[in-house]
């Protein structure tokens, strides 16, 4: 089994695990007496994946996918990038990805680069004239 991650609770019967995916996974103890623990130090980081919508506009997607790297790796992100998840009738979504390494601020962070997709969004629409097709 590999199971990687964080501890971030101890209970009686058992651990709490934040994976690489941000995911978290409970560990009964008896499990880990079944198996070679390794520790790895913290270097790795946790992979972060912000999705988010924008209208269907060619111009307007490599744009905000180029802008939104650039801020990504302002913060501090590894390996940062913007892919196509889905592709919809009126909209794309768009996923933010890259690997963080401070556990403490993941969550600013993630608000952070939603708060920049939005403003790269809005100003770019007026720059392309796209319109919202709610």
């Amino acid at each position: 089994m590999g199971i990687k991650g964080y501890i971030i609770k101890q209970s009686s019967i058992g651990l709490i695990i934040r994976s690489s995916r941000n995911e978290l996974i409970y560990v009964p103890y008896t499990l880990i007496l079944k198996n070679v623990i390794r520790k790895v130090p913290p270097t790795e980081g946790i992979e972060i994946r912000i999705p988010f919508k924008v209208p269907k506009n060619e111009l307007l997607i490599e744009d905000l996918r180029k802008d939104l790297t650039d801020y990504m790796e302002e913060l501090g992100i590894e390996d940062p990038h913007v892919d196509v998840a889905a592709i919809e009738d009126r909209f794309v979504e768009l996923m933010a990805r890259g690997i963080y390494k401070d556990l403490r601020t993941i969550d600013d962070v993630k608000y952070s680069i939603l708060n920049k997709a939005f403003e790269l969004s809005m100003e770019l629409r007026r720059r392309y004239n796209v319109r919202s097709n709610e």
